[in-house]
């Protein structure tokens, strides 16, 4: 025995708004969901792979490094403190110093931080405070007569009065 045609046009058009709804339920989850994040410009970065050696090339050659860690706390607030020093750990100071700073489990929140390094290599800048755990900072050093350091900083944030899950 045959099923009716409208069977077949009722399964077909059920197994599309399965499909469509799932998707539609992703999408609007995904949008909405702060530990949920995208690479900015990472195709833009991927085809500039040349540059970005580049720079690693010129952070060796610099030799600098950078040392981050949590200060005091707050209304609100917590002060991360990033120490440039050279290969000789000597300080690099009069630095301008420009920061991307994030938690790794809400990396869609960036904060965008910038200061200059004292006499003793220290910049003091003012992370809201937020999610405990690992955050990572991305980290720029301009200095002198412009020379670029840059480089990645991971550090861990204590559990504070601000926090929020």
């Amino acid at each position: 025995m045959m099923k009716s045609p409208f069977f077949w046009f009722g399964l077909v058009a059920l197994i599309m708004g399965v499909d469509f709804a799932a998707f539609g339920y992703l999408i609007a989850r995904s949008s909405n969901d702060p530990t949920f994040a995208v690479e900015e410009s990472y195709y833009e970065k991927g085809l500039d792979w040349d540059t970005h050696m580049a720079q690693e090339r010129r952070n060796a050659e610099l030799g600098w490094r950078v040392a981050a860690r949590v200060g005091e706390a707050g209304a609100g607030v917590r002060e991360l403190v990033l120490t440039v020093v050279d290969r000789d750990a000597r300080a690099v100071g009069g630095a301008l110093i420009g920061v991307e700073v994030f938690a790794n489990v809400r990396a869609s929140e960036k904060h965008e931080l910038s200061g200059v390094t004292d006499g003793a290599g220290v910049c003091v800048v003012r992370v809201p405070d937020g999610v405990p755990g690992v955050w990572e900072a991305r980290v720029r050093v301009t200095a002198g007569t412009g020379r670029l350091f840059t480089e990645t900083v991971r550090f861990e944030m204590p559990e504070g009065e601000g926090a929020r899950p």
